[in-house]
């Protein structure tokens, strides 16, 4: 019987494995990207990303899976930095999404959009618009208010409206809950994405950059307390769409409701970390809060279930509980 290998072996193979395979591939001609026009996507790689999508495709109908949304990479908005003479970045991202529809033409794509000013500029090449621009609106203030309306112009253009936040394996989940669940809803964005898609040092976090919402040892995959979290906002999310929906079905106007629900969500937003390169976060002032927020919206699930069809439909905007 041969003993497991120990954590050290284990990384040092792994890490040996990849600097072989980026040595293999830095000397094969057909793998050598260089910059010599950094604008444009390399020849060699063309009919290759074009195939490739043509067979994930195919693979995603035969399996059926749902909603596979793609994405180039990561965060091209940041063509912007560096006094702007990154360029190729935005030229890359858009370049590349048009490979990928080539070969999977109903394909759905998405942005991470790390800035208003140079992310709005992918609008109309992406399906689902994702930014963390109302993350840290005080960062953006020199830029006036039009990026606090971002979540408006998105989807006037017919673009979906997704919103991202970091994670932390070692973060509260309180934490997740208010900015992934009541934050991102009170912006009526549809869906939201967890950077950096569960990224670190296994389950050795110690030290090092870790975005991480799960530990991965040898023997199994173990939630953090900050998964819990995003599960809880994601009940909080599935309840607010809950209401929505049995409120159109009947009838009922709760305009007034949700304004101040969403003014109160807003005055609970403590500041957290800005620093969107170590982790970007938000926390409620008092978690209480976002307890209390769910039963006022229970309350209203209640009190929809509760009326008749038809004597809903002639309710006026303003209910006994003020929706």
């Amino acid at each position: 019987m041969v003993s497991p290998r120990s954590y050290e072996e284990e990384i040092w193979n792994a890490k040996t494995r990849e600097w072989v395979f980026r040595e293999q591939h830095s000397r094969s001609a057909g793998f050598k990207l260089g910059f010599e026009d950094p604008h444009s996507i390399p020849s060699v790689l063309v009919d290759e990303m074009i195939e490739w999508a043509r067979l994930l495709g195919e693979h995603v109908t035969v399996s059926n899976w749902p909603n596979v949304i793609l994405t180039p990479f990561d965060e091209p908005a940041k063509w912007v930095e560096g006094s702007g003479n990154l360029p190729f970045i935005r030229d890359q991202f858009i370049k590349q999404i048009e490979l990928l529809r080539r070969g999977w033409p109903e394909v759905e794509i998405y942005g991470s959009i790390h800035y208003y000013y140079g992310g709005i500029d992918f609008l109309e090449h992406v399906d689902v618009f994702c930014t963390n621009i109302n993350v840290h609106p005080p960062r953006l203030s020199s830029f006036g208010d039009r990026h606090r309306r971002v979540g408006e112009e998105v989807r006037n253009a017919g673009v979906e409206f997704w919103e991202y936040a970091s994670c932390d394996d070692k973060g509260l989940p309180s934490r997740a809950r208010y900015v992934f669940g009541h934050y991102f809803g009170s912006h009526d964005s549809r869906g939201s994405l967890a950077w950096a898609y569960n990224w670190g040092n296994r389950f050795d976090t110690l030290d090092g950059n870790n975005w991480m919402y799960a530990w991965n040892p040898p023997f199994d995959l173990l939630p953090a307390p900050y998964l819990i979290g995003m599960r809880e906002a994601w009940d909080d999310r599935r309840l607010r769409e809950t209401l929505r929906r049995m409120a159109r079905e009947k009838g009922i106007e709760l305009m007034a409701f949700w304004g101040r629900l969403h003014k109160e969500i807003a005055q609970e937003y403590s500041l957290g970390n800005r620093n969107t390169i170590d982790g970007f976060w938000q926390a409620a002032k008092d978690n209480r809060s976002m307890e209390r927020w769910k039963s006022e919206m229970i309350e209203k699930v209640l009190w929809l279930q509760g009326l008749p069809e038809k004597e809903a439909a002639v309710k006026t905007r303003k209910s006994t509980l003020g929706g």
